[in-house]
């Protein structure tokens, strides 16, 4: 539950940097908001949208859970030197899969990788990575080096409790007595919604804690900060089933290692 919570918060960190960067919605973004290719597999599908020309970069979308919306707006910033491939990982937005154990093991989503590749006829291509994205492109490049050129790695997921630990009290110390005792409340009222399962309260509640805490700290301006609120309320709403099951399996890797095996 309490990482479900993390994770909820992790992805308003590349909302804010795309808010500050105040990219402008192009022709090329557009073109990766047209309709999706799929690919079909045992029970599900993979969906995923390409743009821009140039050496091709792969986006992993934090979470786990979420889906690509919130990258579209890094398009503006790359497709003019880069094929962009934006993807939803298995159980997220247009990618459905069953809400089965087996479906969310972590070599599956590896695999969903090779398969775009494939279907694109690429052997190399840069992998980024957001949040929960950023430990899944990290996993994707230590097993499967020869086929990652460069790793750009944006706000990484806790790598074990430790670092979970220090995101939260560094984050903490930003607000002020009172800003504390208001925020653990509303931290307790999401973590009952996660226990609830209730998938929509969940992500008004992550909207809510940061439009009331966050936002004003990290933007200087109104029109930032409305930029920025808007891209969190169009985001999909996150699958729990797939961010439960996903995360479990990421316990079960040593991920320190996994980084040293990166080159």
């Amino acid at each position: 539950m309490r990482n479900y919570v993390w994770n909820a918060m992790a992805v308003l960190g590349i909302l804010f940097t795309i808010s500050c960067i105040g990219l402008s919605r192009t022709k090329k973004m557009e073109e990766c908001s047209l309709k999706p290719k799929l690919l079909k597999m045992d029970k599900g599908q993979l969906a995923y949208w390409t743009c821009g020309d140039g050496e091709p970069i792969v986006f992993m979308h934090g979470g786990p859970g979420d889906a690509h919306n919130y990258l579209k707006s890094l398009v503006s910033y790359f497709s003019d030197k880069y094929e962009c491939i934006l993807y939803d990982q298995r159980g997220s937005g247009l990618s459905k899969f069953p809400q089965e154990v087996r479906f969310y093991e972590l070599e599956n989503m590896l695999q969903d990788v090779d398969r775009i590749l494939v279907a694109e006829k690429l052997q190399n291509v840069i992998v980024f990575g957001h949040s929960w994205g950023a430990m899944l492109a990290m996993l994707y490049a230590s097993k499967r080096n020869e086929r990652v050129t460069k790793l750009i790695l944006v706000g990484m997921g806790p790598l074990d409790s430790e670092m979970e630990r220090l995101y939260s009290d560094n984050m903490e110390k930003t607000l002020s007595s009172s800003e504390k005792g208001a925020y653990e409340q509303e931290k307790k009222v999401l973590a009952e919604l996660v226990r609830s399962g209730d998938q929509v309260a969940i992500h008004r509640q992550v909207v809510k804690i940061a439009r009331d805490f966050r936002v004003n700290l990290w933007l200087r301006t109104e029109k930032g900060r409305e930029t920025f609120l808007t891209t969190i309320e169009d985001q999909p709403i996150p699958d729990f089933f797939a961010n439960q099951e996903i995360w479990k399996n990421a316990q079960k890797i040593d991920w320190w290692n996994t980084a040293k095996l990166v080159n």
